[in-house]
């Protein structure tokens, strides 16, 4: 292919794959090259800016979840961790022990243990001895009884981990399979004043691996007997989305270490933000952290320190905590209904309450899957690389008419231009010296 550069482009307008090209010198009149030049740059200016949108969408949101399957089957789904709370936080009888103690021990001492505030546990169409389905564990909300959960109030010094935890698992769905627990929080032995939530157990539903915290709780009412139906919904990742980095996909996988409880929770690392920015501030740590020591615990004279901090907190959460969510989670819903606890002495049915009194400090509270199946949820990429430079394609394509072939005859061009203009330095200088020994 001969010829110079303004030769080469004449010929790449007129045979090469980008179209309207061709027309400047198919139309050489003036108007014609006008308004050719003006549509190629507008069609330019167009794909310039479809190309901008098209990364934008591919930075700023590379991934969704869709609902992968609304009917997964129920079996071998973990029961989450049921926490319930006693209201009676202050007994009378263990009053007298305020003055002489640590806080962490005062508030293991001052609540109602599990074992006077749950009367009878079933599970699984199994009677229980309660103390071997619930631990107590230290929350915000003082000590509390947890069913399923990896923590528990050891030695009546810290919240620990408990080593080779085994968490349970639904077998199937309905009432027979799931757990029923009659509590009392025994107004008797309660100081005047102190009873939480008129009397009401505070329940909270948490995953097996987590801290227990009101994320998702409901109140049972005492001399009800309340029916509490469990949904679950459970989110994974493609593979596609494993790979992309933290700012990508907007998750953060378990196997990040978090200060206190070790693998990664969105709720987790909330509770750690607030208690990192105590120890900071403070000096000192809240009482049901877990793994703490007893000298790092605050007094009451850290209080209005602690109150500062969460005011301060609240004003601008975002701009304190940086928490993702799970890549991998487990979510619990909950839906209750309530029926009259009077009425259970009328029924004849099995001895779930005999040899229990029912008075109004009593609540019965029934645990289950009401359905055989779950929510399964997918995090994927919304346009992978490949979907982005296909999408790209068909940009230039529409705005251009051209491809990678296109590409491909551009590069060819110049690789002509510069060769030929090569060959005529050569040949020129191969005259020069013919003509010099001449």
């Amino acid at each position: 292919m001969k010829g110079n550069f303004r030769t080469l482009l004449r010929r790449f307008c007129l045979e090469g794959s980008v179209l309207g090209l061709k027309y400047f010198y198919l139309y050489p009149d003036p108007v014609s090259r006008c308004f050719w030049g003006i549509a190629l740059f507008l069609c330019a200016l167009g794909a310039y800016l479809l190309t901008l949108l098209l990364n934008r969408r591919f930075m700023e949101t590379p991934t969704h979840i869709t609902i992968e399957n609304q009917f997964e089957p129920i079996h071998n789904m973990p029961y989450p961790a049921i926490t319930l709370c006693s209201p009676n936080q202050i007994t009378a009888s263990a009053v007298e022990h305020l003055k002489k103690t640590l806080v962490v021990s005062v508030m293991s001492l001052l609540a109602q243990s599990c074992n006077t505030f749950l009367k009878r546990c079933f599970f699984q169409n199994k009677l229980y001895p309660c103390d071997e389905l619930f631990e107590p564990v230290l929350t915000k909300l003082g000590v509390c009884c947890t069913f399923n959960s990896i923590y528990k109030f050891a030695n009546d010094k810290r919240n620990e981990k408990k080593p080779n935890f085994m968490k349970y698992k639904v077998k199937t769905n309905g009432f027979e399979d799931g757990l029923t627990v009659i509590a009392d929080y025994d107004p008797e032995d309660a100081v005047n004043g102190t009873v939480q939530h008129a009397g009401a157990t505070r329940v909270m539903f948490t995953d097996w691996s987590e801290f227990p915290l009101e994320g998702e709780s409901t109140l049972a009412h005492p001399g009800i007997e309340t029916f509490l139906l469990i949904s679950a919904t459970y989110t994974y990742c493609s593979d596609e989305v494993e790979t992309l980095p933290v700012e990508s996909r907007k998750c953060v996988f378990r196997d990040t270490v978090l200060p206190h409880f070790g693998e990664y929770h969105h709720t987790d690392c909330e509770l750690n933000c607030l208690v990192s920015k105590v120890e900071s501030d403070c000096h000192c740590l809240f009482f049901y952290v877990p793994n703490v020591s007893p000298h790092q615990v605050c007094n009451f004279t850290k209080i209005p320190c602690i109150l500062d901090v969460k005011y301060r907190m609240s004003e601008a959460p975002a701009s304190w905590c940086d928490c993702k969510r799970d890549c991998v989670s487990r979510r619990y819903s909950v839906d209750h209904y309530h029926g009259n606890l009077q009425a259970v002495q009328h029924v004849m049915i099995n001895d779930r309450y005999a040899g229990v009194v029912l008075n109004e400090s009593t609540t019965v509270m029934h645990f289950f899957f009401p359905k055989a199946t779950f929510v399964k949820q997918k995090q994927e990429t919304v346009m992978s690389l490949v979907n982005f430079v296909s999408n790209l394609g068909g940009v230039f394509g529409l705005c251009l008419g051209c491809s990678f072939i296109s590409l491909f005859e551009i590069c060819f061009y110049i690789y002509i231009a510069i060769k030929n203009h090569i060959q005529k330095r050569r040949t020129t200088r191969r005259r020069r010296r013919i003509g010099y020994y001449n």
